[in-house]
């Protein structure tokens, strides 16, 4: 994330590293993980293949590292909105448009997320050890979706039912819906 206490070179390098995740995004939405190479990737983000390697060790480093940087600022914003001062109801609305704006705004990770990230973790491929950079702020944020459901609920603002099994169900749902939206895999087929 840029910041003003960067130099005008990290900043640089900073701007060119995201320019390749969201190049390296838009092309393995569009012909899967396994279908895009790095030269596919240097090539259409007008880099030589060299300094894609500055920047990531691999191909896969490249995903994790894409991941890894919409999911923490996806989890900022969503952790902001979640701990507002607001009625329960108020911000589990402004949290589903934060969310749908996410989704629009990157529909090609989208895609990426639910059809690699989901698919992996429903074959049991842990994401606690793939992206532990980010599960702490999952965390938090279920921690805060949770807490949500319990204060909407204490109010009479939504139906009673079991908060966690609510916030679960959402998430899950989202989940599954946008699985069978077009996602890829990392063999590049759609979901």
């Amino acid at each position: 994330m840029v910041n003003v206490q960067m130099s005008r070179k990290e900043r640089e390098d900073w701007e060119r590293k995201k320019y390749i995740m969201e190049t390296a995004e838009h092309l393995f939405a569009q012909n899967g993980f396994a279908q895009t190479s790095v030269a596919d990737i240097a090539k259409a983000a007008e880099f030589g293949v060299g300094t894609l390697y500055k920047y990531f060790n691999d191909k896969e480093t490249l995903f994790h590292s894409l991941i890894e940087y919409r999911m923490d600022r996806f989890f900022d914003k969503a952790v902001k909105v979640m701990e507002s001062d607001k009625e329960p109801v108020v911000v589990l609305k402004r949290y589903f448009k934060l969310y749908l704006d996410f989704i629009e705004e990157h529909f090609d990770f989208h895609k990426l997320y639910f059809g690699v990230v989901m698919a992996d973790a429903i074959q049991g491929d842990c994401w606690e050890n793939k992206y532990q950079n980010i599960n702490h702020k999952k965390m938090q944020f279920l921690d805060s979706y949770l807490k949500l459901f319990q204060a909407a609920i204490r109010k009479k603002q939504i139906v009673e039912m079991d908060p966690q099994l609510s916030a679960v169900f959402h998430d899950r749902y989202v989940c599954h819906v946008f699985s069978h939206a077009g996602g890829s895999d990392f063999s590049g087929k759609r979901c």
